[in-house]
C-alpha cells in the first residue's frame, strides 16, 4: 500500500544486518540506494575509526543519531561519511537516515569503543623477616592485582609475588596491558 512503510533487511559481510524502513513507495522500491562498507567496528578509545561511507543516490542530505562523542557524520554529493575519534567508551547503535526524495531510507550500524584498562593493587603489605639462611629478608606472597578492559588486560608485576624481598620497604608496580592501553597502579611491601 502506497505510504505504507516497509521493513527491509539484508545481511552484509562480517555478519552484520542493515535495517531499511522504505516509506512512499507505491510499487518497487526506487530512489534510493544505498551501497554499504563497514557497518560495525570495534575500535579503543581515542583511536580513529575506519571511515564508514555509504554511496547514496536521489537524496538531498541525512541526519544522523547514536554516534559517540567525537565521531560525526556528512552527507555531501550522494556520500555519507561517519568519521572521527571516539572520546567516551561503550557500545553506539548509530542510525542514518537519508533526506529528500521520495522515499525514507535509513541505515544502521554499530561502533564498539573499549577503553583503556584499569588495574586495582591490592592493599600495602607488612611480614615479618624469616629465621635463619633469610634472616635479610622473607619470601612474601600478596593477592593479585585485578584489572578490568576489552579486551582482557594481561598484568605483570615490577617484583613477582612468591619472591625474596629484603628487609625495609619495596615498591611493586602492577601493570595491566591490552590494544588499547596501559594502566598502573603500585602498593608497599615492607618486611620487618
Amino acid at each position: 500500500t502506497p505510504g505504507t512503510p516497509i521493513p527491509w533487511s539484508f545481511n552484509v559481510a562480517g555478519g552484520a544486518t542493515i535495517n531499511f524502513l522504505v516509506t512512499n513507495v507505491g510499487a518497487v522500491p526506487s530512489g534510493y540506494q544505498l551501497d554499504l562498507s563497514i557497518v560495525r567496528q570495534t575500535v579503543c578509545i581515542n583511536t580513529p575509526i575506519t571511515n564508514i561511507t555509504y554511496a547514496t543516490t536521489g537524496a538531498t542530505g541525512a541526519t544522523f543519531s547514536g554516534l559517540p562523542a567525537g565521531v560525526t557524520g556528512n552527507w555531501a554529493t550522494n556520500v555519507v561519511t561517519i568519521s572521527g575519534t571516539p572520546t567516551v567508551s561503550g557500545t553506539f547503535n548509530y542510525t542514518v537516515t537519508l533526506t529528500g526524495g521520495c522515499s525514507t531510507v535509513t541505515a544502521t550500524g554499530t561502533i564498539i569503543v573499549n577503553p583503556v584498562p584499569t588495574v586495582t593493587c591490592p592493599p600495602n603489605i607488612t611480614v615479618n623477616a624469616s629465621n635463619g639462611s633469610l634472616a635479610c629478608g622473607a619470601i612474601v606472597n600478596y593477592p593479585p592485582a585485578t584489572a578490568t578492559g576489552v579486551p582482557t588486560p594481561t598484568i605483570t608485576y615490577s617484583k613477582a609475588s612468591g619472591t625474596f624481598f629484603p628487609v625495609g620497604v619495596t615498591t611493586v608496580t602492577a601493570t595491566a596491558t591490552n590494544s588499547c592501553g596501559t594502566a598502573t597502579c603500585t602498593f608497599t611491601v615492607t618486611v620487618v
